[in-house]
């Protein structure tokens, strides 16, 4: 599960970039 909370705040940092 911590591996997909990461992917998924990674993936707004990403956006947010």
């Amino acid at each position: 599960m911590e591996s997909f909370c990461s992917s998924v705040i990674r993936s707004l940092v990403a956006m947010k970039r």
